[in-house]
């Protein structure tokens, strides 16, 4: 049996990759074929079809490399990488999956780039002006990158992406908790929201007093207001996808904020505490409660304010009552004005 000469092998692995790059063409192409996975529910994650959109791209690089010949001198360790890498790629990969597989196969095809490539991204990397001098003079002198300089831009390359890679994972754990919090405080505040609404229905006499219709009412306020203000925010503030993404959780828990917001600020008004201008609270009508429960919801530095409010009142009965201080101008025992002349 002849053996097999190292050329033959990097042959046969190059086959094998064309296979498996065609093979996951094809199930990329599934995935966007059926975009909505779900038929009778036609919604995708946008963040994961743009991810599934890169890994294509660097699919139809990586078969452009191969089409130049970039891999056929190369060793048998980048194509078996780049297998497994594109082995993974299916149509049930989730968001974090789908990034962490391009961002895999983005370094995976440092190996294949060719030198003009490869100094093209050296130039857009501001981390690796160092290699700046290297690139101009090879650029002069029209040969190619020596083997030893190949090595090491594509160790520094590589080394940069899995840096930006891990700075990423990290990023997506840390807005994943947080959302994961963010819904479970949501759940708790439903919790205590409702039972605290049953309450004050139950100490009001259910159904035989308007009161348990006004607050009802300026709870719903509160939670359209709030919901309005993070619509705003939504439109004005929030512009790349980390925002949208960690900015889904605390959406969902925005009318149950806004409408215990309201319901704080239904107590203060309907107890007296605070008096708005000359209305008496018994005149309230169910427009009142509606304006100041949606500023509840909408406004968090109004709401703050009332909250100072009610705390300052508190704090001023707590203070003892301060000793009138004497004038100025009157007299001490002690003063040279009490001394009588002599």
């Amino acid at each position: 049996m002849e053996p097999v000469t190292s050329a033959q092998s990097s042959s046969s692995n190059t086959n094998d990759l064309f296979r498996e790059i065609g093979e996951t063409e094809k199930r990329v192409s599934t995935f966007f074929a059926n975009p909505w996975k779900v038929p009778w529910l036609k919604k995708k994650d946008p963040e994961l079809v743009k991810a599934f959109s890169r890994v294509s791209s660097r699919l139809v690089e990586l078969r452009v490399y191969l089409e130049l010949g970039a891999a056929i001198y190369r060793p048998p360790q980048p194509v078996l990488a780049i297998t497994s890498v594109l082995q993974r790629i299916t149509d049930k990969l989730g968001r974090d999956a789908a990034w962490d597989a391009a961002e895999e196969l983005k370094i995976a095809l440092l190996y294949f780039a060719p030198d003009a490539h490869l100094s093209s991204l050296l130039e857009g990397e501001a981390e690796l002006k160092g290699f700046q001098e290297q690139r101009a003079a090879t650029e002069k002198t029209g040969e190619a990158l020596p083997a030893r300089g190949r090595e090491v831009i594509i160790d520094r390359l590589a080394s940069l992406y899995q840096q930006r890679m891990d700075s990423w994972r990290h990023d997506r754990a840390n807005e994943q908790l947080r959302a994961n919090y963010f819904f479970a405080v949501t759940a708790v505040l439903g919790v205590v929201l409702g039972l605290a609404g049953v309450m004050t229905v139950w100490e009001g006499k259910p159904f035989a007093c308007p009161v348990n219709t006004f607050l009802l009412t300026a709870m719903a306020a509160g939670a359209l207001g709030s919901v309005l203000g993070g619509v705003y925010t939504l439109r004005d503030e929030i512009m790349s996808i980390r925002q949208l993404r960690a900015f889904w959780p605390v959406l969902t828990a925005q009318p149950f904020v806004g409408a215990t917001a309201a319901m704080l600020l239904f107590a203060v008004l309907t107890s007296g505490l605070i008096k708005v201008a000359n209305l008496d609270v018994e005149s309230f009508t169910w427009q009142h409660h509606t304006v100041f429960g949606f500023l509840a919801g909408f406004s968090e530095p109004f709401f703050l304010g009332v909250v100072k409010r009610v705390a300052g009142l508190a704090d001023e009965k707590k203070a003892p009552p301060k000793a009138p201080r004497p004038p100025k101008d009157a007299a001490t025992p002690e003063s040279p004005m009490a001394k009588p002349d002599r």
